[in-house]
């Protein structure tokens, strides 16, 4: 990262500390114009290759623009050679310019890169040293490591990659050189690359319990048992969502019931004889969402209105929406959510953002 940029950059470097001047075709109007029409013609006269990079690749774009401000010193050097540029028909980048303007801001890039680089080994060399687990594939070595808290694979390359939770058995593959799945399951019975799912991972970067369900669940053991009994209870299975139905084609649609929106779902009975529904909802003036919920037993109006119900509640749990533990405002005792006594998961939810402990 960042070695092809520092090349290209050291390689236009040597080549304008040999040239006395650069003749170039068009008048240059900015700091960027200046740089695209000096390498296009050092590209044409065959001093740099056909494929050098663009000084958008190569970052001068934005060191230009970072100079040009009235206030920079650069700047006003460059203005006093625009000056000469718009009194000449043709256009001469001569020596002064090519070393007072152009070389400072070729310069700065290179040290910036370079320290770019460095800082990156030195970082690559602090996750080596932290990683959890190794793994050995027939590509190299990969380090399962801890980044500021996230689990990152990374690669015998030096590339890091966050591995995000989510569902359980979701595969995660280790040593395959692109994403292709039939490729991926082909290396990983060949003992080439490594097959283990998101959750055994995560278990592996966060041995602590209480650790790994706050990373992998964002909540506590406690919170994430309460919400599986709960939804246990309802017969509820999982659920998706999207723009259509996550029910196939052909299956049969054995009743209707009032969603918890005020519509009407539809209710499914699937080939395994578990039961899927869907109902959708706006989400903006021309945009929906569609919720396909699936039970082991046929569901009433009440259990998606609960189940949809415990859904939000954990969401917003989840993201940091809604406290797991709070400080009661009325009493001042320290309170679980899951502690609250409620008649409903709506006013659980509403004792919740209040810090109302209802035992006062």
């Amino acid at each position: 990262m960042f070695k092809e940029e520092l090349k290209g950059l050291k390689e236009l470097k040597r080549v304008l500390e040999r040239e006395k001047q650069v003749k170039i075709r068009n008048y240059p109007f900015n700091l960027e114009n200046l740089f695209y029409e000096v390498i296009r013609s050092l590209k044409e006269e065959g001093k740099l290759s056909n494929d050098f990079p663009s000084i958008w690749e190569l970052g001068l774009a934005s060191v230009a623009d970072a100079h040009s401000e009235v206030g920079s010193d650069l700047f006003k050097k460059w203005l006093e050679f625009k000056q000469k540029f718009e009194q000449n028909d043709e256009y001469i980048v001569d020596k002064e310019l090519i070393d007072k303007v152009i070389l400072p801001l070729i310069n700065e890039k290179i040290d910036f890169y370079a320290d770019l680089i460095k800082s990156r080994k030195e970082k690559i060399s602090r996750l080596k040293e932290h990683a959890v687990q190794t793994f050995f594939t027939s590509r190299g070595t990969y380090y399962l490591t801890i980044d500021n808290g996230n689990p990152i694979i990374l690669t015998p390359e030096g590339k890091t990659h966050f591995v995000p939770p989510g569902p359980e058995e979701r595969p995660v593959y280790i040593g395959v050189p692109k994403k292709n799945k039939e490729l991926a399951e082909k290396l990983a019975r060949e003992g080439k690359a490594i097959k283990i799912t998101n959750k055994e991972l995560y278990k592996i970067a966060f041995p602590d319990p209480q650790e790994f369900f706050k990373k992998f669940y964002g909540m506590s053991e406690r919170a994430y048992n309460w919400f599986q009994k709960k939804l246990k209870a309802l017969g509820f299975k999982d659920y998706k969502t999207g723009w259509g139905e996550a029910v196939s084609e052909g299956v049969q649609k054995v009743g209707e019931v009032k969603d918890p929106f005020g519509g009407t779902a539809k209710i499914y009975k699937l080939p395994d004889g578990e039961y899927a529904t869907t109902f959708g909802t706006k989400t903006n003036i021309d945009d929906y969402i569609i919720f396909t919920f699936f039970y082991n037993h046929r569901p009433t109006a009440e259990t998606l209105s609960e189940t949809l119900d415990l859904i939000e509640l954990r969401n917003e749990i989840k993201i940091g929406i809604l406290p797991e533990e709070f400080e009661c405002w009325e009493c001042g005792i320290k309170t679980h959510f899951t502690e609250i006594p409620h008649s409903s998961i709506r006013e659980l939810r509403e004792f919740i953002s209040e810090r109302y402990c209802n035992k006062c």
